[in-house]
């Protein structure tokens, strides 16, 4: 086989296993701005992907590994003010994600609205909490090996103990 035809065949499978391997994806709303950008190899999503909104604005970010989402995520109000942050982990028995650690959500204000953990198979784990933008509790429960567990209790925007329950 002459050089020229070995060079070719080189290239020929590397630029195919390219093609092949990874494709930078971008999608884009009507009006032109980015909706999209994300990365996949082999066919499954890889590395960062950014989520935006109409305005333009970031809505979400997070990272991908081989097609499961992984690490921290976080997403955004349209006003830029962080919405949800939380953690992935890929569970490498069953071959799935599953949210882990604390995850704390926020209303647009800025003002916390939640928070709640999950332990590593992500089942969630101990006190719920919940907030009124006013930054008044709204409610606690508990959480074991994910189930609602023990008192739950709600309160109203004032703070006051409208309701209590046990739950097993």
């Amino acid at each position: 086989m002459s050089k020229k035809a070995k060079i070719f065949i080189t290239l020929l499978l590397s630029c195919q296993w390219c093609l092949q391997v990874l494709a930078q994806d971008t999608s884009y709303y009507e009006n032109g701005k980015i909706y999209l950008i994300e990365t996949w190899v082999n066919a499954k999503r890889e590395g960062l992907q950014k989520v935006y909104y109409r305005s333009g604005q970031l809505w979400e970010i997070g990272k991908w590994k081989n097609g499961m989402q992984t690490g921290v995520w976080k997403s955004y109000h349209e006003n830029g003010k962080i919405e949800e942050i939380g953690r992935y982990r890929i569970d490498k028995y069953f071959g799935m994600w599953e949210e882990c650690g604390k995850w704390k959500s926020y209303y647009e204000n800025g003002k916390l609205r939640c928070v709640t953990k999950f332990k590593k198979n992500g089942d969630r784990k101990g006190k719920w909490r919940e907030y009124y933008e006013n930054g008044q509790l709204k409610s606690t429960s508990r959480y074991i090996n994910g189930y609602l567990w023990g008192k739950c209790k709600y309160y109203n925007e004032k703070g006051k103990l409208v309701h209590e329950e046990t739950c097993y």
